[in-house]
């Protein structure tokens, strides 16, 4: 499929807080399971983005443990909320 305005919209891989629209040239589309229409499409990683996430994860896990429910509670509702303001971007 050609990438163009009128397309589907890319989503960028997220990795530690930056954001990879294109790590490679290999996409996975996200379809309408009813019409078959492409509506986004995601960058697939390679394996120094893969391995560039997992280092990230690490990092952060330690972190993430110390903290007491309710901060992880009060992260996560921020997130969803944040999330839920670019709906239309998302499959």
């Amino acid at each position: 499929m050609e990438f163009s305005p009128e397309g589907p919209k890319a989503i960028p891989l997220w990795i530690n807080g930056h954001a990879f629209l294109t790590v490679s040239e290999s996409f996975f589309e996200v379809v309408n399971p009813l019409t078959g229409q492409a509506l986004r499409r995601v960058p697939l990683c390679g394996a120094d983005e893969a391995m560039a996430a997992v280092t990230a994860a690490r990092d952060a896990a330690p972190g993430w443990a110390e903290q007491v429910p309710a901060a992880r509670q009060a992260a996560l509702e921020a997130l969803a909320a944040a999330l839920d303001r670019y709906t239309g971007h998302f499959a």
